[in-house]
């Protein structure tokens, strides 16, 4: 089996005193640079109270 998980956050609001950028979005993302998953996923996310810390363990008790 083979999943799939994609996420991306945007808030947008009259009061933001600065454009959002690409570099907002990656720090924000828990990864870093490195913007693609693969195995790093599952190491970032393995036992966290996260989205894709849920799916994994999901996963895990779902065989």
């Amino acid at each position: 089996m083979k999943v799939i998980s994609a996420g991306i956050q945007h808030e947008t609001n009259t009061f933001a005193e600065a454009p959002t950028t690409v570099q907002d979005f990656i720090r924000d993302s828990h990864l870093g640079e490195e913007l693609s998953g693969g195995d790093l996923i599952f190491e970032r996310f393995t036992g966290t109270e996260t989205i894709q810390g849920g799916y994994i363990a999901g996963a895990k008790e779902s065989g």
